[in-house]
C-alpha cells in the first residue's frame, strides 16, 4: 500500500515564479540576440552609425566592433542556456546563467573602464540570480 500511495504522488511542477523568470530571460534573451546581430551585420556592412537609441545602447554595453557583438551574442546564449536548464529544473542551469550574469555585469567595465559598472546594471543583474538562487531547491 505504502509503495502504490508513492507511486501515485507527483513531484512538485516548476514553480510560477520560477517559470515568470525564465520567461522573462528568455524574452529580452532573444531581443537582445536580434539586436546584437543588427549591430554585428551593421559594423560588418560599415554603415552603422553611432546615434540616437543605438548609439546609447552601445555605449553602455561598450560595443565598439563587431567583436563585441559576438562576445554579447555569446555571452546571451550562455544565459539563455542556464534558463533553459533551469526551466527543465536541472541546477547546473543556475550556474550557467549566474557565470553568464557575472560575466554580462563585468564585460562592459573590462572593454571602457570601471565607470561602466552601474548600479543599476547591479541591481538587475544581482535580482535575477538571486530569484534564480531562490529556486535552487526544487532543482536537481
Amino acid at each position: 500500500m505504502d509503495t502504490e500511495t508513492h507511486k501515485n504522488q507527483k513531484s512538485p511542477g516548476r514553480p510560477v515564479v520560477l517559470s515568470l523568470l525564465c520567461i522573462i530571460t528568455f524574452s529580452f534573451g532573444i531581443i537582445k540576440i536580434i539586436f546584437f546581430s543588427w549591430t554585428a551585420i551593421a559594423f560588418l556592412n560599415n554603415s552603422f552609425q553611432d546615434t540616437g537609441l543605438t548609439g546609447m545602447l552601445n555605449a553602455m554595453l561598450a560595443i565598439k566592433t563587431p567583436v563585441f557583438a559576438f562576445i554579447w551574442i555569446a555571452v546571451t546564449m550562455t544565459s539563455l542556456i542556464g534558463a533553459l536548464m533551469m526551466w527543465q529544473l536541472m541546477i547546473a542551469g543556475f550556474y550557467v546563467y549566474f557565470i553568464a550574469a557575472v560575466v554580462a555585469y563585468l564585460l562592459p567595465a573590462i572593454a571602457e573602464g570601471a565607470e561602466m559598472m552601474t548600479i543599476q546594471r547591479l541591481f538587475f543583474t544581482s535580482i535575477f540570480i538571486f530569484f534564480y538562487g531562490l529556486h535552487l531547491r526544487f532543482m536537481r
